[in-house]
C-alpha cells in the first residue's frame, strides 16, 4: 500500500472558522487479501503530519475511487474549537437577577396617624391589610443565583442509549441538594433540569445542567399576647426553597377602637424533595 500526498493538498481557511485540510491518494489497496478501511486510515495517519499550521489533526476520511485506489481527506482544526476533555472543567453561565416574592409580614413597620387625635390600628407587621382585614402583602425582590453548567460526558458516563442515566436526571428535576453542592448548603440549590445531545463525531454527550440557589434565612418575628399587646419575639428558620406562610387572627385594638388582623402563627413548608446531585453531575 502506497500513500502519496495529492497535488493541491494543504488548503487553509482563516478567521472564526479556521480549518486546514490535506488530501492523499492511496495505491495498491487489495481488499481481497485482507486490507480494509481501518488499514487505510492507519497508513494515512502514518504519512499525514499530526499538526498543520499550528492546528492538530482531527479526523481522517477515506473513499474508494477505483479497484485498488482510494483517496483520503485529513482535517485539522485549532484546539480551542474543541470542548474540554471529560471532567477537565466545564462552561458556566450565570445570572444574579433577583426574583419577586410576595411577603405579608414586614421586618419592621411603623404606624402614623393621619387623622388628628385618632389612634391608628396596630396591625403588627401585617402588610396591606384590606377592608376585610386580610393582609395582601407586597411584591419585593429577593436574592436569586441562577446558573447552568455545560459538561462533555464520555459514553462511559452515559452508556448505551443513556436511558438509565436520563431517568436519574429526570427524577432529580425539581429537587434540592441533599448535601453541600458547589459551596451551597444542603437544601439551598434547586435542580431545574438538563438538556443535551449525543455527539457522534466526538463520541460523547454535551449536557447542560441548570440550577438556582436561594439562601436560607432566619426571620425574627414579633409575638403577641392574646389581647394583642406585644409579648416578645421568635426566630423562625426558613430554608432557601421552603415556603413560609402565616395564619392570621382578628382581634380588637382597644386603643384604636378597631378590629385588626395580626399573624398568629408561622408555618414553614417543605415543598421539594431532595436528591444526590453528585450521582449525575460531574464534580469538576
Amino acid at each position: 500500500m502506497n500513500v502519496s500526498e495529492a497535488f493541491g493538498s494543504g488548503t487553509l481557511s482563516t478567521g472564526n472558522n479556521r480549518r486546514g485540510e490535506k488530501r492523499y491518494i492511496i495505491f495498491g489497496v487489495d481488499l481481497t487479501s485482507g486490507d480494509d478501511e481501518s488499514d487505510i486510515v492507519v497508513a494515512v495517519e502514518a504519512e499525514a503530519p499530526t499538526t498543520f499550521d499550528g492546528m492538530a489533526r482531527r479526523s481522517v476520511q477515506v473513499e474508494q475511487v477505483a479497484n485498488d485506489i482510494w483517496t483520503a481527506t485529513v482535517e485539522y482544526s485549532p484546539s480551542e474549537l474543541l470542548p474540554p476533555p471529560e471532567f477537565s472543567g466545564y462552561l458556566t453561565t450565570f445570572s444574579t437577577a433577583g426574583q419577586t416574592e410576595n411577603v405579608q409580614i414586614a421586618l419592621t413597620q411603623g404606624k402614623h396617624s393621619l387623622i388628628n387625635g385618632e389612634e391608628p390600628p396596630d396591625f403588627g407587621e401585617s402588610i396591606n391589610v384590606d377592608g376585610d382585614y386580610q393582609p395582601q402583602g407586597v411584591d419585593i425582590v429577593v436574592p436569586k443565583f441562577e446558573w447552568s453548567e455545560t459538561h462533555y460526558l464520555a459514553n462511559s458516563v452515559i452508556p448505551g442509549t443513556g436511558n438509565a442515566w436520563l431517568q436519574t436526571v429526570h427524577n432529580a428535576t425539581g429537587t434540592t441538594n441533599n448535601a453541600t453542592f458547589r459551596g451551597f448548603a444542603a437544601g439551598s440549590v434547586l435542580f431545574l433540569g438538563a438538556n443535551g445531545a449525543k455527539r457522534p463525531e466526538q463520541d460523547d454527550w454535551e449536557v447542560t445542567f441548570s440550577f438556582v440557589a436561594s439562601p436560607g434565612v432566619n426571620l425574627s418575628l414579633t409575638t403577641y399576647n392574646p389581647d394583642g399587646t406585644p409579648y416578645g419575639s421568635v426566630t423562625v428558620a426558613k430554608g432557601g426553597h421552603q415556603y413560609i406562610w402565616f395564619w392570621n387572627r382578628q382581634s380588637q385594638d382597644e386603643a384604636a377602637a378597631a378590629t385588626v388582623t395580626r399573624a398568629a402563627a408561622a408555618y414553614v413548608a417543605t415543598v421539594y424533595g431532595t436528591s444526590s446531585f453528585s450521582s449525575f453531575v460531574p464534580s469538576t
